[in-house]
């Protein structure tokens, strides 16, 4: 007897992610804000530190932590991303958990969406914000075939499960929730919600240097950085980065993530850019 055995990738992440590409494309403000040109603006800069001291950290937050959510909460710089870069083990996601902390308390009235490549990673980044928000902020959603044996149980609370269809919704009042967390493929279910462009002020992606370009830009749909919306990337991109199947694919790039070709080419991410202090650092303003 004989068989013949094919592995065929599902079709609808694909569709997902050549859905974000074509609407950056037509997007001359998400064009910009994935190649930033020029410096950043020290007059964002300035005004992040003058604010800090009005700010109430949790226990643990160390000055560099301090100062990445500063820039990022209070810095006013929509040009460009936000760059939260450092090695395993330095806080990235404690940081960025404390940075939605304190847009709650600082700007309690914007949406925030937190976006991981995997839901390893997201269910993480949930758990960890379930301990220092109230569950009705927030809001755990999944793709609907995930199943619900996989989900933690600590974050059933915040997650949207119909019984009747034995998969995950989306909640009516979606638009409501202060904070969202998901993949950044599942993020394509808040545009098919027709949640509208500005939606979010804040697009939190954790371990960005793990995701394929091509899946950091599927929720910037729900971005308007024209109004103030601001995309921060965290993770490491001397570690492992995306991984791509396709030789093809390598070949075009589709390997590097957002976070490291901003990293590569662009001035404003580099040592002695900008605020600097010396030649060796990097502009806290911008990374």
């Amino acid at each position: 007897m004989t068989f013949d055995v094919r592995c065929v990738p599902n079709r609808s992440q694909f569709v997902r992610l050549h859905d974000g590409i074509d609407r950056a494309a037509e997007d001359p403000q998400l064009l910009d804000l994935l190649f930033p040109v020029g410096a950043v603006s020290q007059v964002a800069a300035e005004a992040a530190g003058r604010r800090r001291v009005h700010m109430k950290w949790s226990p643990g937050i160390n000055a560099e932590q301090r100062e990445a959510v500063s820039q990022i909460v209070l810095g006013n710089d929509t040009s460009a991303p936000y760059l939260l870069q450092g090695p395993p083990g330095t806080g990235k996601t404690r940081t960025f958990v404390e940075c939605v902390a304190q847009l709650r308390r600082v700007r309690p009235h914007v949406h925030i969406l937190c976006c991981t490549a995997s839901n390893t990673a997201a269910d993480v980044l949930a758990t960890r914000l379930l301990q220092q928000l109230r569950p009705n902020d927030l809001l755990r959603l999944y793709a609907p075939s995930h199943g619900l044996s996989k989900t933690p149980k600590v974050l059933h609370p915040i997650t949207c499960y119909d019984e009747d269809t034995d998969s995950f919704a989306m909640p009516d009042d979606v638009a409501a929730v202060p904070v969202v967390i998901c993949t950044l493929v599942t993020a394509a279910r808040l545009v098919d919600k027709g949640l509208p462009r500005g939606h979010f002020a804040y697009i939190l992606v954790d371990e960005a240097a793990q995701a394929k370009e091509a899946e950091t830009v599927v929720p910037l749909a729900l971005l308007d950085p024209a109004a103030g919306g601001r995309l921060i990337l965290g993770g490491d991109p001397c570690q492992l980065g995306p991984v791509v199947a396709s030789n093809v694919a390598k070949e075009h790039g589709l390997e590097v993530s957002l976070m490291e070709r901003l990293m590569r080419d662009f001035p404003r991410y580099r040592p002695g850019a900008g605020g600097a202090t010396s030649g060796t650092a990097f502009d806290p303003a911008a990374i």
